[in-house]
């Protein structure tokens, strides 16, 4: 979440005028496009960004840190079809109804000892930023009222809370945060965002080049950065083998099959051809890809006896228990994160500008 998001092409631009209260015009397809695409994209990044960091190496994950290309990815939006009004905004609790109270609180203390909450929603400003230069014509109430419900700590935990728990019982929420209050633990997450920084400009080609293919339009690769000399063969595969241990070759591709999928439901990808998809998703899932990726950032920000000790971590029973559910939890919340993007949106214009045509139900019979 923490990457800029482009401008959706033009012939996503605004069909009509954004209208406050009293002015003649509607937002248009475009301005629902725009912000049903970028809003769910920033929020679900946020959320698989601050799972990443409840794992203690899981920061460097090229797909939550960088994916400039993947805004165009959007769910279909009709042009025509009437929307039903949208959900109702989930109320703040203390601990959901199927969660104890007890389990509740850990989870709570885990996201507050990591950090990882904090960090995210610190980014809803850029994103909201952005949103705001693509669509001036709307009133900058609108913005305001987004930026509230985007950094609403306590509706997203609510939605949040209920995930960690059904993955993670409450002794192993509890193990990791006596782990992430050890010096070990301590050390990794202050590696986290270093590594994510190292690992996101190399991310972010992969992901341009990829989505640029999709658009018949091949995007030139980006200079590189200067690199560090590569890591010592013994580090190096110790780094490799904590990749192995913590999983994260998996949840990475399936993450990134998430945003293909995502991506072949836009109308503006209707036309193109599937074999175009099978080598985007051949690039992104690739895993030496994402070794490549990765190996070099860990070996700048973590020495190889911490490398050591984490993978000694994953491979140990609860470590191994923690590797196997983040990925499940990553991806419940993307989706959590997406349907609380897409509802934050819609309250925003309709709290106003009053309910869209097109958000209206259909006229009784």
């Amino acid at each position: 979440m923490g990457t800029r998001v482009p401008a959706l092409p033009r012939r996503a631009g605004l069909s009509a005028r954004a209208a406050a209260p009293g002015h003649a015009g509607v937002p248009g397809r475009g301005l629902r496009l725009r912000l049903r695409v970028a809003i769910p994209l920033g929020l679900a990044l946020l959320a698989t960004a601050a799972c990443a960091s409840s794992r203690g190496e899981g920061a460097a994950a090229p797909v939550p840190a960088a994916t400039p290309a993947a805004t165009p990815a959007a769910a279909p939006v009709s042009a025509q079809a009437p929307e039903p009004p949208p959900p109702p905004a989930p109320a703040p609790v203390d601990a959901p109804p199927d969660v104890a109270a007890s389990h509740a609180d850990a989870i709570r203390e885990l996201i507050a000892t990591t950090g990882s909450l904090d960090r995210e929603l610190a980014r809803v400003d850029p994103l909201v930023a952005q949103l705001r230069a693509n669509s001036p014509e709307l009133p900058e109430a609108v913005w305001t009222n987004l930026e509230a419900r985007l950094r609403n700590r306590e509706a997203l935990l609510a939605l949040y809370v209920p995930v960690y728990a059904r993955h993670l019982p409450e002794t192993d929420v509890r193990s990791l945060i006596e782990f992430y209050r050890s010096p070990l633990g301590r050390r990794s997450l202050e590696a986290q965002e270093r590594i994510r920084e190292t690992s996101r400009e190399a991310a972010g080609r992969l992901a341009v080049e990829a989505f640029g293919e999709l658009a018949g339009s091949p995007a030139a690769a980006a200079p590189s950065a200067a690199t560090s000399p590569p890591p010592a063969p013994t580090h190096a595969q110790a780094i490799r083998e904590l990749i192995e241990a913590s999983r994260v070759i998996p949840a990475a591709q399936e993450t990134m099959r998430r945003l293909l999928d995502t991506a072949r439901a836009n109308p503006l990808t209707r036309d193109t051809p599937p074999e175009a998809w099978t080598r985007a998703e051949r690039r992104l899932t690739d895993p030496d890809t994402l070794r490549a990726i990765w190996v070099p950032a860990y070996a700048a920000h973590l020495p190889e006896p911490e490398v050591r000790a984490l993978t000694a971590f994953y491979r140990s029973p609860l470590g191994a228990r923690v590797a196997e559910a983040l990925p499940r939890v990553q991806a419940e919340l993307g989706a959590v994160a997406q349907n609380y993007g897409a509802t934050a949106a819609r309250r925003a214009i309709r709290d106003v500008m009053g309910p869209l045509p097109q958000w209206r139900p259909p006229p009784s019979p």
